[in-house]
Protein backbone atom coordinates (compact mmCIF):
# COMPACT_ATOMS: atom_id res chain seq x y z
CA UNK A 1 0.00 0.00 0.00
CA UNK A 2 1.46 3.18 -1.08
CA UNK A 3 0.78 6.65 -0.03
CA UNK A 4 0.79 9.32 -2.55
CA UNK A 5 1.34 12.00 -0.64
CA UNK A 6 5.22 13.16 -2.36
CA UNK A 7 7.49 15.02 0.25
CA UNK A 8 10.11 18.04 -0.56
CA UNK A 9 13.49 18.36 1.36
CA UNK A 10 15.15 15.29 2.86
CA UNK A 11 15.00 12.24 1.90
CA UNK A 12 14.36 9.44 4.11
CA UNK A 13 14.80 6.23 3.13
CA UNK A 14 13.40 3.40 6.45
CA UNK A 15 13.68 -0.42 6.43
CA UNK A 16 11.91 -1.84 9.15
CA UNK A 17 12.30 -5.28 9.62
CA UNK A 18 10.04 -7.41 11.97
CA UNK A 19 11.20 -10.49 13.41
CA UNK A 20 9.33 -13.03 14.57
CA UNK A 21 9.81 -15.91 17.49
CA UNK A 22 7.66 -19.02 17.65
CA UNK A 23 5.28 -19.50 14.96
CA UNK A 24 5.07 -18.59 11.07
CA UNK A 25 2.15 -16.37 11.32
CA UNK A 26 3.81 -14.44 14.61
CA UNK A 27 4.78 -10.98 14.59
CA UNK A 28 3.58 -7.88 12.58
CA UNK A 29 0.27 -8.56 11.13
CA UNK A 30 0.84 -7.03 7.91
CA UNK A 31 -2.20 -5.69 6.44
CA UNK A 32 -2.16 -3.55 9.62
CA UNK A 33 0.91 -1.74 9.14
CA UNK A 34 0.72 1.74 8.64
CA UNK A 35 2.90 5.22 8.78
CA UNK A 36 1.21 8.05 9.93
CA UNK A 37 1.87 12.05 11.48
CA UNK A 38 0.86 12.96 15.02
CA UNK A 39 -1.92 15.42 14.88
CA UNK A 40 -1.28 17.95 17.28
CA UNK A 41 -4.45 16.72 19.32
CA UNK A 42 -3.01 14.59 21.88
CA UNK A 43 -1.23 11.06 22.36
CA UNK A 44 -3.29 7.84 20.74
CA UNK A 45 -4.56 5.78 23.39
CA UNK A 46 -1.65 4.38 25.16
CA UNK A 47 0.91 5.20 22.60
CA UNK A 48 2.98 7.77 25.31
CA UNK A 49 3.82 10.85 23.07
CA UNK A 50 3.66 14.06 24.55
CA UNK A 51 0.12 15.72 24.24
CA UNK A 52 1.83 18.80 22.45
CA UNK A 53 3.43 16.34 19.72
CA UNK A 54 2.22 18.38 15.98
CA UNK A 55 4.58 17.82 12.82
CA UNK A 56 6.19 20.73 11.44
CA UNK A 57 5.09 22.56 8.76
CA UNK A 58 7.17 20.81 5.94
CA UNK A 59 6.38 17.44 7.21
CA UNK A 60 4.15 15.38 5.20
CA UNK A 61 2.94 11.75 5.33
CA UNK A 62 5.76 9.63 3.78
CA UNK A 63 5.41 7.45 0.63
CA UNK A 64 5.72 4.05 2.16
CA UNK A 65 5.88 0.58 1.10
CA UNK A 66 5.73 -2.72 2.90
CA UNK A 67 6.16 -6.54 1.87
CA UNK A 68 7.14 -9.33 3.56
CA UNK A 69 10.64 -10.57 2.65
CA UNK A 70 11.49 -14.63 4.45
CA UNK A 71 8.79 -13.79 6.96
CA UNK A 72 10.21 -10.09 7.66
CA UNK A 73 7.93 -7.18 7.32
CA UNK A 74 10.19 -4.45 5.17
CA UNK A 75 8.60 -1.29 5.25
CA UNK A 76 10.22 1.65 3.18
CA UNK A 77 9.94 5.33 3.63
CA UNK A 78 10.39 8.40 1.65
CA UNK A 79 9.68 12.25 3.22
CA UNK A 80 11.58 15.56 3.24
CA UNK A 81 12.87 17.25 6.02
CA UNK A 82 13.42 20.69 5.24
CA UNK A 83 13.74 22.33 9.01
CA UNK A 84 15.54 22.30 12.42
CA UNK A 85 12.89 21.20 14.78
CA UNK A 86 11.79 17.17 15.56
CA UNK A 87 10.35 15.15 13.06
CA UNK A 88 7.93 12.38 14.78
CA UNK A 89 6.48 9.63 12.80
CA UNK A 90 4.05 7.02 14.22
CA UNK A 91 3.68 3.19 12.42
CA UNK A 92 0.84 1.73 13.65
CA UNK A 93 -0.51 -1.89 13.10
CA UNK A 94 -1.08 -5.09 14.93
CA UNK A 95 1.25 -7.88 16.59
CA UNK A 96 -0.17 -11.61 17.88
CA UNK A 97 3.37 -11.55 19.81
CA UNK A 98 6.20 -9.62 20.59
CA UNK A 99 9.00 -8.93 18.01
CA UNK A 100 11.38 -6.72 17.70
CA UNK A 101 11.85 -3.99 14.78
CA UNK A 102 15.09 -3.72 12.77
CA UNK A 103 14.84 -0.63 11.25
CA UNK A 104 17.50 1.62 8.95
CA UNK A 105 17.00 4.98 8.22
CA UNK A 106 19.00 7.24 5.71
CA UNK A 107 18.03 11.11 5.81
CA UNK A 108 19.61 13.95 3.34
CA UNK A 109 20.31 16.96 4.85
CA UNK A 110 18.20 19.71 3.05
CA UNK A 111 18.14 21.77 6.07
CA UNK A 112 20.78 24.47 4.74
CA UNK A 113 22.50 24.49 7.72
CA UNK A 114 25.45 21.68 8.76
CA UNK A 115 24.65 18.64 11.10
CA UNK A 116 26.75 18.01 13.72
CA UNK A 117 25.23 15.59 15.66
CA UNK A 118 21.55 13.83 15.35
CA UNK A 119 19.04 12.21 18.11
CA UNK A 120 16.57 9.49 17.71
CA UNK A 121 14.15 8.56 21.03
CA UNK A 122 11.30 6.86 21.96
CA UNK A 123 8.74 8.02 24.30
CA UNK A 124 10.61 8.45 27.69
CA UNK A 125 9.33 5.47 30.11
CA UNK A 126 6.79 3.84 27.52
CA UNK A 127 6.84 0.54 26.55
CA UNK A 128 8.57 0.73 23.57
CA UNK A 129 12.71 0.60 24.00
CA UNK A 130 15.66 0.71 21.95
CA UNK A 131 17.80 -2.62 21.68
CA UNK A 132 21.26 -2.25 23.29
CA UNK A 133 23.85 -2.72 21.25
CA UNK A 134 21.59 -2.66 17.64
CA UNK A 135 22.88 1.27 16.90
CA UNK A 136 25.25 2.45 14.63
CA UNK A 137 25.78 4.78 11.77
CA UNK A 138 27.53 5.18 8.64
CA UNK A 139 29.12 8.25 9.12
CA UNK A 140 28.31 9.69 12.71
CA UNK A 141 29.65 8.10 15.90
CA UNK A 142 27.06 6.63 18.98
CA UNK A 143 27.77 8.90 21.31
CA UNK A 144 25.14 7.54 24.35
CA UNK A 145 22.55 5.01 24.22
CA UNK A 146 19.72 4.31 26.50
CA UNK A 147 16.54 2.43 26.35
CA UNK A 148 14.73 5.59 25.13
CA UNK A 149 16.90 7.87 23.26
CA UNK A 150 20.33 7.48 20.89
CA UNK A 151 22.57 10.77 20.70
CA UNK A 152 24.75 10.36 17.19
CA UNK A 153 27.35 12.64 16.79
CA UNK A 154 30.77 13.77 15.25
CA UNK A 155 34.04 13.01 13.61
CA UNK A 156 31.56 13.47 10.80
CA UNK A 157 29.64 16.49 9.93
CA UNK A 158 26.68 16.16 8.01
CA UNK A 159 26.77 19.62 5.56
CA UNK A 160 23.99 20.77 3.37
CA UNK A 161 22.87 17.83 0.56
CA UNK A 162 24.77 15.10 1.80
CA UNK A 163 23.43 11.93 3.42
CA UNK A 164 23.82 9.66 6.99
CA UNK A 165 22.42 6.84 7.77
CA UNK A 166 21.28 4.97 10.81
CA UNK A 167 20.67 1.30 12.15
CA UNK A 168 18.68 0.53 15.39
CA UNK A 169 16.28 -2.07 16.78
CA UNK A 170 13.28 -1.30 18.64
CA UNK A 171 11.29 -3.86 20.74
CA UNK A 172 7.36 -3.98 20.14
CA UNK A 173 6.10 -5.12 23.39
CA UNK A 174 2.28 -5.68 22.36
CA UNK A 175 0.17 -8.39 21.20
CA UNK A 176 -2.49 -6.48 19.45
CA UNK A 177 -2.74 -3.04 18.24
CA UNK A 178 0.42 -0.74 19.21
CA UNK A 179 1.32 2.98 18.27
CA UNK A 180 4.99 3.41 17.79
CA UNK A 181 6.03 6.85 17.57
CA UNK A 182 9.65 7.61 16.72
CA UNK A 183 11.13 11.03 16.86
CA UNK A 184 14.37 12.15 14.68
CA UNK A 185 16.27 15.40 15.15
CA UNK A 186 19.31 16.97 13.94
CA UNK A 187 22.00 18.88 15.86
CA UNK A 188 22.83 22.10 13.92
CA UNK A 189 26.32 23.31 13.73
CA UNK A 190 26.54 26.43 15.77
CA UNK A 191 28.78 28.04 13.42
CA UNK A 192 25.89 27.67 10.29
CA UNK A 193 22.95 27.85 12.08
CA UNK A 194 24.72 31.53 13.25
CA UNK A 195 25.53 32.37 9.51
CA UNK A 196 21.99 31.67 8.79
CA UNK A 197 20.64 33.55 11.95
CA UNK A 198 23.15 36.67 10.38
CA UNK A 199 21.37 36.23 6.56
CA UNK A 200 17.81 36.35 8.27
CA UNK A 201 18.71 39.16 10.35
CA UNK A 202 20.56 40.92 7.08
CA UNK A 203 17.29 40.41 4.89
CA UNK A 204 15.25 41.98 7.64
CA UNK A 205 17.07 44.85 8.13
CA UNK A 206 17.25 45.64 4.52
CA UNK A 207 13.27 45.46 4.05
CA UNK A 208 12.92 47.79 6.53
CA UNK A 209 15.65 50.64 5.43
CA UNK A 210 13.76 50.14 1.75
CA UNK A 211 10.66 50.89 3.33
CA UNK A 212 11.52 53.86 5.44
CA UNK A 213 13.20 55.10 1.66
CA UNK A 214 9.74 54.45 0.14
Amino acid sequence: MVRDNLVVCISVTVALLATATGSADAGFILDTIAVELPDGAGPPENAGPPADLAPPGWARIPDWTKEMLQARLRLTMGTDFGGHGPLTLLVTGETNEDPEMSTGVTFTNASGVTWSGFDITLPDGGEYEFVAGTASSDRMTLVSESPYELVFGLPEAIPDGEKVSFEYTVLVPSTGFFVLPTTFEPTPEPATLAFVGIGVIGLAVARRRHRAAC
